[in-house]
């Protein structure tokens, strides 16, 4: 697998003096899955400072992404109870997806990314209403991609 005509801008270093390289994956020549597929590792080997050579790199092809679901309790009919704690889970739904971890948002509209990490995550809806749980699950393995999936649920 070869890169295709790919330029490096010796004259951009940073403060460290590194030259910062971006290589797309659709400039692999022959990687007809680069859409699909995740980067795992690239081996640079130099024999001068201006030149570098790709000695190694892994395509993972046709990665699929972690299969799981969101379980909540409690949670009844739709919803769930204010001022109580609620335990989620996020359960892999495909073989071999035991090494994952994830990533909660419990209301998209808070403005705050993550309010927790871990397979399990509690937290306690204070306010009545609707809220979006958003769950995004990363392989610790990188042998699949990242997956995000959203529960709407209503807290009464």
């Amino acid at each position: 697998m070869a890169v295709d005509n790919f330029l490096l801008n010796l004259d951009a270093l940073d403060e460290a003096g590194w030259v910062r390289a971006e290589i797309p994956l659709s400039a692999f020549a022959g990687s007809s899955t680069a859409r699909s597929s995740r980067l795992v590792r690239v081996v640079v080997c130099a024999n001068s400072p201006a030149t570098f050579y790709l000695s190694r790199i892994d395509l993972l092809g046709q990665a699929q992404p972690v299969a799981f679901e969101i379980s909540v309790a409690p949670f009844q009919a739709g919803t769930v109870p204010a001022n109580k704690q609620v335990l989620l889970q996020a359960v892999p739904t495909s073989e071999g997806a035991g090494y994952i971890s994830a990533f909660w948002d419990f209301d998209d509209r808070d403005g705050v990314g993550v309010d927790a990490s871990g397979v399990e995550a509690v937290c306690t809806f204070v306010s009545p209403g609707q809220y979006r749980i958003t769950c995004t699950v990363v392989d610790l393995r990188g042998l699949r991609l990242a997956n995000t999936k959203t529960l709407d649920v209503v807290v009464r």
